[in-house]
């Protein structure tokens, strides 16, 4: 029996996603410097953060709840909160 190595793309494409019509995440525009917009551009590993008219959106599709972004901005840049039960990522293994 032969075990292949997978891909990320390959494991987060395992995971599913039950999304809330609200937003977990929001950004928020009066605090997030501009400092703060590059590290959401660049640190969220699923990419849900877009520069649009010059402002930084949040997409919660595909959000994998890792608290990165969270972590890694200002204080007050954006409010983070867990998904309301029975909502966001279920992960499997495989």
């Amino acid at each position: 029996m032969s075990l292949t190595k997978l891909s990320i793309e390959r494991r987060l494409g395992l995971n599913s996603y039950d999304t809330d019509k609200e937003s977990h995440i929001k950004v928020n525009k009066e605090s997030c410097t501009e400092r703060d917009a590059k590290i959401l551009l660049r640190i969220c590993p699923a990419n849900c953060f877009t520069l649009t008219s010059n402002e930084v959106v949040f997409s919660r599709l595909g959000c994998l709840e890792c608290g990165a972004c969270r972590a890694a901005v200002s204080s007050g840049a954006i409010d983070w909160a867990f998904p309301k039960g029975g909502f966001g990522v279920r992960y499997r293994y495989g």
